[in-house]
């Protein structure tokens, strides 16, 4: 028999705090009533004491729950301000609306409900009034006409002793049997309604398995960020549609890049810099967050630069000799072919087969000592050189305090870019990167990165480094955009010159799509929530991915599952479908990521096998750990 009587509770129901824990969200409301350079020990007081008048107004009163100003009769705001006790009481109830987000699930719920002409009754146990619960209800679509709301600290009485269901079951004139009720709390929402013969849901609205594990990360002490952090994403995870990739991209890429880029503004703010140029492709997603944080820092302009390695390291070589060629070379691959390419020269007829295997000094060489090649050479690198400096002249990389911004580093752009800006009289940039490469160039020029790779030698999680490498740049930072690969003149401007990659442009819309929904919103609510510790933050995400690595749950490979690696139009799979016994098997001629790669092909057998990653990795930590000391 279908139920008559549709009830929901609000808090962790319809809707989630951004700031997660309600502590957080006095901690909030103390900034904005002392201002935003209080003391740390005011802050910290402040929501002692309103937690302490919570208390006292419970204690004092005859009924089984109290309303706000109720509370604020036991508070003392003149310990911390000279603004009047409605004036802070007012200004709670706005942090309480800016930080009250929507969960879609539910929503969808509500509205599929009103569709069919049911009317939906909201039950909660709060102290915050009715008709402030009732406008904001209104306003996010979940309270319609005819609906109900009856909130304990109006009424008088709870959910939790039941004689709030009592008394919404005597107003609406219904039975218990015809009443289907959903609620968060195992005991006031499920357990007490069951008693009484109301049908109960229990609604889940936790943290993830990686934001319960980035919440045990937390070392910040009484700032508690990385525990913000973690209710950041799970505000962005209620509210958006549930799927692998929104999962994947609002647990693993907004955690790292958000903080990462807020630390970068911050940075580049005390430097005294005024313009950051964001690196095509891989800056795109980190361009895009840094325009959430934009309005923080006015004096800080955002650009997006069309540059790459290949684009910059014909117009960036100091000279044309044989040691200017392979200068930037060492790192890569002896492949004459790459050089060619890197050198705008692929067209160039030469004898490949001769210069197959030979190192990378032999085959600069043999270059320089063709006059024939080295004209044509000498024309495109004036060519390429005097359109690269006039493209960063238009974009404005010449004017003072002038940074860059990029996700992975051997720092061969900056160096090249650098070359083209002194030979022309301007003022070098300075670098930022998430992560620096062993290999990287090693020069006076300054430069700031989150991570460096040579560091991460020590402890158990420099494992399938490569691979965390080709998806955090290819897929943390996808982009529908072509290879930036030189410049030409266009309608009297300089424009990038490209070339197609062989990645599916399908696959790279969609990721783009969900990747920028999800770092965005996320943006914006770490914008909100106050959080200060942002490397600290970054850190801790960083070692979330990492062990994703070890023991990763088979709803976030989904996300992966049409994710290829693209080496120089060479593509691999991460994730291939093979029997698991042939992956068991080709443990060490793999060059794939095993760990993911059984989980991936586990079948039924997927939680034995993340149970034996899970004490591996365990293994693993504690060897490292011993080898270390």
């Amino acid at each position: 028999m279908e139920s008559k009587i549709y009830s929901f509770d609000i808090f962790d129901t319809c809707y989630v705090r951004k700031c997660g824990k309600q502590d957080f969200l006095f901690e909030l409301l103390a900034k904005r009533v002392l201002g935003s350079h209080a003391e740390v020990s005011s802050v910290y007081d402040f929501v002692l004491a309103r937690r302490a008048a919570e208390e006292q107004a419970r204690k004092h009163s005859m009924r089984e729950d109290v309303l706000l100003d109720e509370i604020y009769a036991h508070f003392d705001v003149s310990m911390f301000t000279t603004l009047g006790s409605d004036a802070v009481m007012q200004e709670e109830l706005q942090v309480h609306r800016d930080m009250l987000v929507p969960v879609e699930v539910i929503k969808s719920e509500v509205e599929r409900l009103h569709a069919l002409g049911h009317s939906v009754v909201y039950i909660s146990d709060m102290y915050l009034p009715e008709s402030f619960l009732a406008e904001k209800l209104s306003q996010d679509g979940f309270l319609s006409e005819g609906d109900r709301l009856y909130v304990s600290g109006e009424v008088g009485l709870t959910k939790s002793s039941g004689r709030l269901y009592d008394h919404v079951r005597q107003e609406l004139g219904t039975t218990f049997s015809d009443w289907l009720h959903r609620g968060d709390n195992s005991y006031s929402d499920v357990a007490v309604p069951r008693k009484k013969g109301i049908h109960a849901v229990q609604v889940d609205t936790g943290y993830s398995y990686y934001e319960r594990l980035l919440m045990s990360r937390d070392v910040s002490g009484s700032t508690m960020d990385v525990l913000k952090l973690a209710a950041c994403g799970r505000a962005v995870a209620h509210s958006l549609p549930s799927t692998p990739a929104h999962a994947f991209a609002t647990d693993f890429i907004a955690p790292i890049y958000v903080p990462f880029v807020y630390s970068i503004l911050l940075d580049a703010r005390k430097r005294g810099l005024k313009r950051l140029f964001f690196i095509a492709r891989d800056g795109y997603i980190l361009y895009k967050i840094a325009e959430v944080f934009k309005v923080d820092f006015p004096d800080i302009e955002l650009s997006y630069l069309w540059a790459s390695r290949k684009s910059l390291y014909l117009p960036g070589l100091k000279d044309l000799s044989a040691d200017s060629l392979v200068e930037a070379f060492p790192a890569m691959s002896a492949d004459a072919g790459q050089l060619l390419s890197l050198l705008h020269m692929s067209d160039y007829p030469l004898d490949m087969e001769r210069m197959k295997g030979m190192p990378a000094q032999e085959i600069a060489n043999l270059l320089v000592h063709d006059d024939q090649f080295m004209s044509v050479l000498a024309g495109r690198y004036e060519e390429q050189s005097t359109l690269a400096i006039e493209y960063f002249r238009q974009e404005g990389v010449t004017t003072p305090g002038s940074a860059i911004v990029d996700v992975f580093g051997t720092r061969k752009c900056e160096y090249f870019l650098n070359n083209i800006l002194a030979r022309n009289g301007y003022n070098k940039v300075h670098g930022y990167y998430y992560s620096v490469m062993w290999g990287r160039m090693l020069m006076a020029d300054s430069y700031s990165s989150m991570m460096y790779v040579d560091r991460l030698r020590y402890g158990a999680n420099d494992a399938y480094y490569t691979q965390k490498q080709s998806i955090l740049e290819q897929y943390f930072s996808v982009t529908d955009q072509e290879r930036t690969v030189g410049y030409r003149h266009e309608y009297g401007r300089v424009v990038p010159l490209y070339e197609k990659d062989a990645v599916s442009q399908e696959f790279k819309k969609d990721a783009l799509k969900v990747n920028l929904t999800v770092c965005q919103l996320f943006a914006g609510f770490y914008k909100s929530v106050g959080i200060e510790n942002h490397d600290l933050c970054c850190q801790a995400a960083q070692a979330v991915y990492n062990a994703f690595f070890h023991v990763p749950r088979k709803e976030y490979l989904s996300a992966l599952s049409a994710f290829v690696i693209s080496d120089d139009n060479r593509l691999s799979r991460i994730l291939e479908k093979r029997p698991l016994l042939t992956v068991l098997l080709q443990k060490r001629s793999s060059d794939r990521w095993f760990h993911g790669n059984i989980v991936f092909n586990s079948g039924f057998l997927y939680k034995p096998m993340l149970w034996l990653l899970e004490k591996l990795w365990e293994r693993q930590k504690n060897k490292s750990l011993n080898n270390y000391v």
